[in-house]
């Protein structure tokens, strides 16, 4: 079947393997354009931050650092965490997100996902579903080679959800995949939260201390702190 393919490409004349070779070209494009648009689709990734580039992010002294460790992150084929910290509005997401969609031009895959809301659907998963339907979506946000887990520390703090992230957490870090973390609190902020969180919920420390220990790995000290005035409904 192959060999007679070939025979026939060899009696083509040269404009119509010019023809052939445009044409496969074309389908070529459109078949990585199709690609692109799937792995977008999957990403969740908010319709505010879906233009988000990094080439259109405006530069000051206030979030400098934060774009040059990111743009590391692009150069370096997004196999590095990034652990971005600051006020409310002032950019941690974006460029979170210009990460996220640099990585979905390169044909890799992402997540993007409000760490409240990902509890949420875990709850909802956990009350009307199997306890594999709870593991398979961890595993979902786990295996992605870039996850963007926004706002980390505003989600709710119980018996079940601090296992919950501690499970997304370790997964990826047994399959060497780091996070992109854009977060209202420090390190040392979050490692008293998840403590403190664990004591109340009647949880061994060790629990919270194990989170804190992947996020150490998954998002390598130190965070970078973006600062200024919050850029939300600025004209």
């Amino acid at each position: 079947m192959f060999a007679e393919r070939i025979a026939q490409i060899q009696r083509l004349s040269a404009e119509e393997r010019a023809e052939l070779t445009q044409k496969l070209d074309a389908e070529r494009r459109r078949a990585e354009l199709q690609k692109v648009a799937d792995l977008r689709r999957e990403a969740g990734i908010p319709d505010r931050f879906s233009n988000a580039r990094f080439f259109d992010l405006d530069r000051d002294p206030n979030n400098a650092e934060a774009l040059d460790a990111a743009a590391a992150v692009i150069d370096g084929g997004f196999h590095a965490g990034l652990g971005l910290w600051g006020p409310v509005g002032v950019g941690k997401t974006t460029i979170a997100a210009s990460i996220a969609n640099a990585a979905l031009a390169s044909g890799v895959t992402v997540r993007f996902c409000s760490v409240a809301g990902f509890m949420d659907t875990l709850q909802e998963a956990s009350r009307f579903s199997a306890v594999d339907d709870v593991s398979d979506l961890i595993a979902r946000y786990a295996s992605v080679q870039v996850l963007v887990l926004d706002d980390l520390g505003r989600e709710p703090l119980t018996r079940r959800t601090l296992p919950w992230l501690y499970e997304l957490l370790n997964q990826r870090w047994l399959k060497e995949r780091p996070i992109l973390l854009p977060t209202n609190y420090s390190f040392g902020s979050l490692t008293a939260r998840y403590i403190d969180a664990a004591k109340r919920a009647g949880e061994d420390v060790s629990l919270a201390e194990a989170i804190v220990d992947r996020l150490a790995d998954l998002c390598p000290q130190p965070w970078v702190k973006v600062g200024g005035i919050s850029r939300r409904g600025a004209a």
